[in-house]
Formats: C-alpha cells, sequence, structure tokens
C-alpha cells in the first residue's frame, strides 16, 4: 500500500494532442465506410467529470457533405454523429467524457465514415476522393483532482508501465553504465519509456518516485537497504517495489513515491538483477512486491540469421488472416534489413496459399510488390491453390523494408456489380518464405549498411571516458540502431561495453569493434593506416581511398569524428570526441547514422555541439558495388552465353568466308592480267 505524491500541474485545464500517445499529428481515415480506434490513457488523478475531447475534421472537396456523415463511439458506443454541413470543409465535435467510458485506464475513441460522392455509388471509380483527415487542433482535455492521498496498492508489473528516470548512484563503473544503457533501450523500445537518467543525490530533498533506482548493493542508501528483503543467497539478484516518503521541512508535508529498486550483494546478483528488467514476459508476470533472480538470462551478442536459409512469413509477423472483397484486396509483410543482411541482391520467393476458385465470367490475379516495386503478377484461375516461385534481383535493402502481395478480383458483372459473390483468399504463412540466394561482397564500410556490415563477428563497444551519465543516451542509441527490427528473429542484441585498454584491443580479434575515445591519439600507432582520419597536434589529417598520402587541415576543439574504416579484415567504428564532450555532441556521432541512405551516405560523420555533417571518403566507383557489376555479368554470360558463342561462331565463319572470296578474285584478277 502506498500513499501517492503531490502533482505539480494544479488545477488547470490540461490539454493532451493526440501525437502524445503515439499517433501521427493529423490522422488520416480512407475510404467511403472507414473506421480509425484511437486509445487515450487516463491516469487515476484525472477528473474524469471535467474532462472531454475535441475533434477537428478536414473532409475531401469532392465529398457531398449534405449527405455524407460522421459518428463519434466511446467504448464502442455511439455518442454523436452528425452531416458534414459546412462549406469550409471544417467539422468540429466537443464529447465530454463520463466515469463509464473509461476502461482498465483508457479511452477508447472510435471513428467512422459515411462517405458520398454525387450520385456515384461505385468507390472503385472514385478512389482517391473519399477521405476524412483529423486535423492537429484535436485533443484530449482534463482537470487533475484535487490533491489527495490515495491507497493504491502496486505490484512490479504495475510499477514499470509508470517509471519516468533511471537512477544512479554518483560515481558508477563501466557496468552500471552498461546495464543502464541496456534498461534505457529496453524499456523506450518495448514500454515505449524515455527514460531520464539521474543521480542519487538530486533526490536528497525530494522524494524519488517513479523511477528505476539501478545500482549495487553497497551504493544504496541506508533507508532504501532496511525497506528490501533479506538476502538468503548472496549470488541472487533483486527486483523489489520501493516505496519512498520525504518530509517537507517547510510545510511539514509528507510525499510518497513508488519505485524500483535493481540491486544484487555481487556483481554476479547484480548483473541477474538488470537481465530481469530486459524480459518483458517476466516483468508482465510479477505480480509480487519483490522477486529474487537466481538465475542469469543469456543477453544475444549477435543475430542468429544465416545466410541462405529461407525466413518464413510467419517469423516476419505476417498475419494469418483471410483476405476477402471485391477488386483490390492487399496485405503487407515487413521486411527488417536485420532480417537479412544489406548485402542481400537476389532473393528467392516461395509462396503458397488458397483462394475461391473463379467461375465462369469472373477474372482474378495475384500481384507482388517490393518496396512499391512492381514484382511479377498471376492469373488466377479454377484451381484454387496458389504454388509461386521466383526470385528477383538488384535488391537494395533499406533498414526497413515492405514486401505486398494482392488479390485483385473482377466479378462477372464489374467492380461495381453489388449482388456479386466476394471473394476471397489466404496465403500460408507457415509453408511460404523468402531466402537470399545471392550477396555482394564490398570492400568498403558506409553507415547505410550498418549494422550489418560489422555483424560477421559480435560487437564489442569500448570507451575511455569517464564512467558518466552522458555517455548513457548515446550508448543507448548506438544499441537501439544495432537492433532496427521489432527484436531480429530471436531477441535484441546487446555489445558488451568495456573499458577501452589498449592491450584488451589489440588481443581482441575476434569481434567488430565500436571505440569511443576521447584520446585523439591513443590508436594512431595501433591502427596505423587503416583510419581515414588520423590527429596530429592541433590538426586532423584526412585520407581518402583516391587521395594518398594523409592532407591536413586545422580544426575546432569542441568537434567530433566518427569514422569506418577495416583493420586486418575487421570492421572498426572509431569516435573521437574532445575531453570536455557535451552529451550532445556525442549523441549526434551516432544518431546521424540513420539519416544515411543508399545515395547518400558515407563513412565520416564531424559534429559539434549544434551540427553534424557526413562525408565519403571511399573510392567513388565503389558506391556503385563494382563486386556486385561482376556478378551481373557472371549471371549475364550464365544465362547467354551459347546464344553469344553461337552469334561470334557465325560472325567468324562468315568473316572467313569473305577472306576467301576476296582471295579468290584477287587471284582471277591475277590471272585474268597475266
Amino acid at each position: 500500500m502506498i500513499f501517492l505524491g503531490i502533482y505539480s500541474k494544479g488545477q488547470s485545464q490540461i490539454v493532451e494532442h493526440f501525437n502524445e500517445y503515439d499517433y501521427n499529428d493529423e490522422i488520416v481515415i480512407n475510404g467511403s465506410r472507414g473506421m480509425e480506434n484511437i486509445y487515450i490513457p487516463v491516469n487515476e488523478d484525472v477528473d474524469v467529470l471535467n474532462s472531454y475531447i475535441n475533434l477537428e475534421f478536414i473532409c475531401s472537396n469532392v465529398i457531398d457533405y449534405k449527405s455524407s456523415h460522421i459518428s463519434i463511439l466511446l467504448g464502442d458506443v455511439p455518442v454523436e454523429t452528425r452531416f458534414l454541413k459546412n462549406e469550409n470543409q471544417l467539422v468540429n465535435f466537443k464529447i465530454p467524457i463520463k466515469k463509464k467510458h473509461v476502461v482498465s485506464g483508457f479511452i477508447k475513441l472510435s471513428i467512422k465514415t459515411n462517405l458520398k460522392i454525387g450520385n456515384e455509388i461505385c468507390e472503385i471509380y472514385s478512389v482517391g476522393g473519399f477521405w476524412v483527415k483529423l486535423t492537429e487542433n484535436s485533443y484530449f482535455s482534463y482537470k487533475i483532482l484535487p490533491t489527495k492521498k490515495t491507497i493504491v496498492k502496486k505490484t512490479i508489473s504495475f510499477t514499470i508501465p509508470d517509471t519516468k528516470y533511471i537512477v544512479l548512484s554518483e560515481k558508477n563503473d563501466i557496468e552500471e553504465i552498461q546495464y543502464a544503457s541496456y534498461i534505457k533501450f529496453y524499456l523506450k523500445r518495448v514500454y515505449g519509456l524515455d527514460l531520464e537518467i539521474k543521480s542519487i543525490e538530486e533526490f536528497n530533498t525530494s522524494v524519488i518516485n517513479n523511477a528505476i533506482i539501478l545500482m549495487p548493493f553497497e551504493k544504496l542508501e541506508n533507508k532504501i537497504k532496511k525497506s528490501l528483503p533479506s538476502f538468503t543467497n548472496k549470488d541472487a539478484g533483486l527486483v523489489s517495489v520501493y516505496r519512498d516518503q520525504y518530509k517537507d521541512s517547510i510545510n511539514s508535508e509528507i510525499y510518497n513515491g513508488q519505485n524500483i529498486v535493481v540491486t544484487g550483494k555481487t556483481k554476479t546478483g547484480f548483473r541477474k538483477a538488470a537481465h530481469f528488467l530486459l524480459q518483458k514476459h517476466l516483468i508482465n508476470s510479477s505480480y509480487v512486491d519483490y522477486a529474487f533472480v537466481n538465475e542469469q538470462a543469456k543477453l544475444l551478442d549477435l543475430p542468429k540469421r544465416k545466410d541462405y536459409e529461407p525466413i518464413y512469413f510467419k517469423e516476419l509477423g505476417a498475419q494469418n488472416s483471410v483476405l476477402q472483397g471485391i477488386g483490390y484486396i492487399q496485405s503487407n509483410i515487413s521486411m527488417p534489413r536485420s532480417n537479412f543482411g544489406s548485402n542481400v541482391k537476389r532473393m528467392e520467393v516461395k509462396i503458397n496459399g488458397k483462394y475461391r476458385p473463379l467461375s465462369e465470367g469472373e477474372q482474378g490475379y495475384f500481384n507482388l510488390y517490393f518496396n512499391d516495386n512492381f514484382l511479377s503478377s498471376y492469373k488466377l484461375n479454377t484451381t484454387g491453390e496458389l504454388n509461386i516461385g521466383f526470385d528477383f534481383d538488384d535488391i537494395i535493402m533499406q533498414q526497413e523494408n515492405n514486401f505486398r502481395y494482392e488479390f485483385y478480383f473482377i466479378p462477372k458483372g464489374g467492380l461495381c456489380e453489388t449482388s456479386a459473390a466476394t471473394f476471397y483468399g489466404q496465403v500460408d504463412i507457415i509453408n511460404s518464405y523468402f531466402k537470399p540466394v545471392g550477396y555482394e561482397l564490398s570492400s568498403s564500410l558506409s553507415f547505410f549498411r550498418f549494422p550489418e556490415n560489422f555483424q560477421s563477428k559480435p560487437i564489442t563497444i569500448y570507451t575511455d571516458l569517464n564512467a558518466d551519465h552522458k555517455l548513457i543516451g548515446t550508448v543507448s542509441e548506438l544499441i537501439d540502431i544495432i537492433n532496427p527490427g521489432e527484436a531480429g528473429l530471436s531477441g535484441f542484441i546487446y555489445p558488451p561495453i568495456k573499458n577501452a585498454n589498449l592491450k584488451d584491443i589489440e588481443q581482441d580479434v575476434k569481434t567488430s569493434k565500436v571505440i569511443i575515445s576521447a584520446n585523439s591519439s591513443k590508436f594512431t600507432d595501433f591502427f596505423g593506416e587503416s583510419p581515414f582520419i588520423r590527429f596530429k597536434d592541433n590538426a586532423v589529417e584526412y585520407r581518402s581511398e583516391e587521395i594518398n598520402p594523409f592532407f591536413n587541415v586545422g580544426y575546432e576543439k569542441n568537434m567530433g569524428f566518427n569514422q569506418l574504416f577495416y583493420h586486418k579484415d575487421t570492421p572498426i567504428m572509431l569516435i573521437n570526441v574532445p575531453n570536455d564532450y557535451t552529451e550532445s555532441t556525442l549523441l549526434s556521432l551516432v544518431s546521424n547514422i540513420r539519416e544515411q541512405t543508399i545515395s547518400d551516405t558515407g563513412n565520416v560523420i564531424i559534429a559539434n555541439n549544434d551540427k553534424s555533417y557526413f562525408f565519403d571518403l571511399r573510392i567513388s566507383n565503389e558506391n556503385q558495388d563494382k563486386n556486385y557489376l561482376s556478378y551481373m555479368l557472371d549471371d549475364f554470360w550464365g544465362k547467354y552465353r551459347l546464344f553469344i558463342v553461337s552469334i561470334l561462331l557465325i560472325m567468324v565463319i562468315l568473316v572467313l568466308v569473305y577472306i576467301y572470296q576476296k582471295s579468290k578474285e584477287s587471284k582471277e584478277k591475277i590471272e585474268n592480267a597475266k
């Protein structure tokens, strides 16, 4: 049982736009009969009776606003319907909220449209004209209940989703920074929590509330230690609810807060507890105040993806649903690059499925697209069986890719035949698959192809920066980039973070390396001529694959550099920052990796406190994938060599005949001359 503390929002009306709930700023509802569901979270301190939802719609200019209408539902119950009788194409709703509309902490807002265009009854002929848009002026407005102490019982599983901070000790070692980075990444990716990093010292004169207190047992304050259950196994980890309390010395008000403590009396125990917070199934099932962790979960350091192995539609999250309707009936499959590798150039596709056999006079097609590029089309027939196998090449794998398949059904009487039988079809997601069958080998590195171009080996992050809190945001961002998919095929990858001891780096030949350093000359001798950027006194030396040797340029002390290169066949990302670096500079050197595209990428990023830029110091021809060009030539030769050889043989024969004829004619002329 706890007493909740005072909120600082006061009694004024609070406005939350829908983008604060991870919806788009503007929400478009397409189709003559469209629908959109929006879930609005409602905290316990919200005064529901003084709350309302404001909605503003803009409608397509071709809609017949006198005969079209919008319906608003709360919890699947209609609350208001209006015709679009507004020539300015703006429609507004102000929906008051009642307690019955809040279910399990959420309001379910549903918007249904019924749109018409003149006398047109067939939507097929008006594609693109049927839409309404919920504008950015739509929001949920509420007041906070008057301050009162409310007794609420919360377990681990109910406390985690409310957390706002990760609280560390004032001084940390690299392992504490590592796990804080892991947890910050994981809770943002899985729960949408963007946690702020704070020091325990910041709460000397306030209550600790909604925090994950992450530190070894010996660093915990005595008042926290006394509130925790007793250890029976010194090597066990502990994840426990901690209820903090603080009494204001001025007004004698008592403030209460609820938190999660993640700790252990030994390094082993601390690791076990930290790993617990990286497992959603454990968090969500912990309906208890505390849990001792006796086994340490294993974290991945390398994707389990294997080249040339099929990846089934089900593994990619494809929906096992029946598609039905008339006209275009579509479904999409997300294909994260992390599941296939950045250097896939040829893909085999196998699709099995069933559909309603076509009757006489009906037409049907099965169409396939990759990243909105048309791949192939197959005509449906009376068998009702899909059994398709094909491959496509010249693939450019983006971070996120989309494979779309669609049935296109035309009834006997045409697309607007209202009495036509409905078509249905289903793809077998268990036995249908993608299989990479061709890869390119590139001799240089680019940020666009990161992290896959580093994953021939596990990745290790080395740093000689102090184990400060400002390092956590950047490492968390880097881990997020290393994990571009939802969870790969089998889980997230957590690269170990180690102190950048030069001897350890020299001896480490088993991992790809990300090195974050404030010592610009530390690795000069070790890497030799491998880097594209080296540092000497107050100058930076640049090398290009086209321009050798190095050339010198003066630079500002507050600049940071990130570069990719191979050293003894091992991929290296070397990040250099000044000794007095700012968090924003370091973060820019990593977050700019996301800005790269296949046509606009590089292998060097330069940043200061304000901006970041990227450059390409590789050979320009490398960007055209010389190895892939060689592959294409080999493939062309394999397909057409007999034809080419035949043509060349015919040409040789014709040349020989021509020479023979000319020789014969010359001989006759010589004999005639005699």
